[in-house]
């Protein structure tokens, strides 16, 4: 039978659980150290983690070869040192992410893989309008204040500026991935851009950019149902893998690159000892014996490494060799130690 509680056991009992006014549940330090003895993680189900750190690794690695390109790249046009960092990648909604852009802003939407998918690039007006300034010839040292850019800003802003924001992102990711990245709209007010649901979950991406004496943040939205169909790809396994594969286009490339390149090709005739005084008293006319017979193969060293077999002749006045094979894939023995007295000598032609 059940035993029922008398007044005072439940006083003690409401009590017990009472702290300051406030409940708390009973023996909550011993249940979270329970916790993290078997290796529980809090888990939030209103916003779930759609990344794992090491595809989060992957993308900003990604991006940090992207801030090291479009410095690069805008700096050259601008004339200035140009810096771009990754300062953090993190997953929140897209809701959050809107609401976090000042009104008004240089907005870019590019179409992201060539599948109808876009990400968002977010740029200061401020900074924007110092790059415009240093693109029209100027120092870039006038105070512009939060206004929209006129229609003549903007047209310079997408082509010189936001053109080769895409043209280094595309480079980022193809080493990695080949993803069309093209410019689709740009706006300067972020509730004009419904790129997805506000409760959406995207990765998004804040770069620091220092431009001369001026910084500030450029920041990019990534939805997840964008990066989705990467998300395998951007795997340690999966980038060891790529990397131990060689692209049939870069071995064209090395070979283009190498087919111009002039190497130095001997001949070995032969090698020989001498003593120190032998080979201070040689003379025009005297005879060194080499170690090689007549029809012996000799070796043929390509930049000083032995790379194929051959038999000395003549292909009419001309000293020639024919080749018989690859040299011996063995690995080289040490020489024999040369007697206090004696240097080795070779012969080649």
């Amino acid at each position: 039978m059940e035993r029922i509680l008398s007044q005072q056991e439940i006083d003690e009992l409401i009590r017990d659980l009472t702290v300051g006014g406030e409940e708390r549940p009973a023996d909550a330090s011993a249940v979270v150290g329970e916790e993290a003895a078997a290796g529980i993680v809090p888990y939030d189900f209103r916003r779930p983690s759609k990344f794992s750190r090491d595809q989060l690794r992957s993308i900003e690695r990604i991006h940090q070869q992207f801030g090291r390109l479009l410095g690069i790249m805008l700096g050259a046009r601008l004339r200035t040192e140009m810096t771009v960092r990754v300062i953090s990648v993190q997953q929140l909604t897209y809701g959050e992410f809107i609401r976090s852009v000042p009104n008004p802003s240089l907005l870019a939407v590019f179409d992201f893989g060539g599948s109808g998918d876009h990400i968002v690039l977010e740029l200061s007006l401020e900074l924007a309008y110092h790059i415009y300034e240093r693109l029209a010839g100027g120092p870039g040292s006038a105070r512009v204040g939060q206004r929209e850019p006129t229609d003549i800003e903007l047209q310079v802003l997408r082509h010189r500026l936001l053109g080769v924001v895409g043209d280094a992102y595309r480079q980022a990711w193809a080493g990695l991935l080949p993803v069309g990245i093209e410019l689709r709209d740009v706006e300067v007010n972020p509730t004009y851009i419904n790129l997805v649901m506000d409760q959406d979950i995207v990765l998004w991406v804040a770069l620091q950019v220092e431009l001369g004496d001026n910084g500030d943040t450029l920041n990019l939205c990534l939805p997840y149902s964008v990066l989705e169909p990467l998300l395998p790809s951007l795997s340690n396994e999966y980038l060891l893998r790529a990397q131990a594969r060689p692209q049939s286009q870069d071995r064209a490339r090395l070979q283009r690159l190498l087919s111009d390149t002039v190497v130095t090709v001997e001949a070995v005739l032969g090698s020989t000892r001498l003593e120190i005084g032998e080979l201070l008293e040689l003379k025009e006319g005297d005879v060194l014996i080499l170690d090689t017979g007549i029809h012996d193969e000799i070796e043929l060293h390509v930049a000083n490494r032995p790379k194929f077999r051959g038999r000395a002749g003549r292909v009419g006045g001309r000293l020639a060799v024919r080749l018989t094979g690859a040299a011996s894939t063995a690995p080289a023995q040490e020489p024999a130690s040369t007697p206090e007295g004696e240097v080795a000598s070779s012969a080649s032609r």
